[in-house]
């Protein structure tokens, strides 16, 4: 994803705008337990019934640890909803903001999502992110820092103002700038270590947020 000039970026933002915005698996089949050979043949011989073979019991799924957020790691987005598809086809990743990954969760069942749309080049780094807020609330600044599932960190990113003229409860980002540690992040595979987020009226320690890697 290349760069926006200014006035690209102001056009991407209408464009954005503009535009409305796992499998089951069961458990593994355990196969049977072979029996001994020398023993089936000792049995043979003597008349003697074979042993009955014996089966392992599944062994169960460990606990979660206690703390683990709900969504740890990055939710890839392959078939976009919020985030124009024009845009997330030239972006070098898409990702999915939800609450259940702010550490400190707005209140119990408040509704909202966001995507955001990354492209690098060089150090310079494009974000658009588009974001549903609940009725009512306010966007007061989105970010890119630094951290890992579960913890909070210094912001990298700062994304500015939303784009003006955001349609009724959703509202948009786009922003370019340097960013060495993001950009050098995205070239070595770090980006786990690095998230979107989102602070609004209702949501003060965080909306939505989105890990960039998982």
């Amino acid at each position: 994803m290349r760069p926006l000039p200014r006035s690209t970026a102001t056009s991407l933002t209408l464009l954005v705008l503009l535009v409305p915005l796992a499998a089951c698996g069961g458990e593994p089949e355990q196969a049977p337990a072979l029996t001994a050979p020398a023993r089936a043949s000792a049995g043979a011989s003597t008349g003697a019934p074979a042993p009955a073979p014996t089966t392992q019991p599944p062994t169960p799924a460990p606990p979660a640890a206690p703390g683990t957020p709900a969504a740890a790691g990055a939710v890839l987005v392959t078939e976009p909803r919020l985030v124009d598809p024009a845009v997330a086809g030239q972006a070098d990743l898409v990702v999915a903001l939800g609450p259940d990954q702010v550490v400190a969760p707005p209140p119990a069942g408040t509704r909202a999502s966001a995507e955001a749309a990354l492209g690098f080049v060089g150090d310079v780094v494009t974000v658009v992110l588009v974001v549903d807020l609940p009725r009512g609330d306010v966007p007061v600044g989105a970010a890119v820092l630094r951290g890992v599932p579960g913890l909070d960190g210094p912001s990298v990113m700062d994304l500015g103002a939303p784009a003006p003229g955001a349609a009724r409860g959703r509202v948009t980002w786009v922003a370019e700038a340097e960013v060495p540690p993001l950009a050098e992040a995205w070239r070595t595979g770090g980006l786990a270590d690095f998230y979107v987020e989102v602070v609004t009226r209702r949501g003060p320690t965080g909306l939505v947020r989105g890990q960039l890697g998982p």
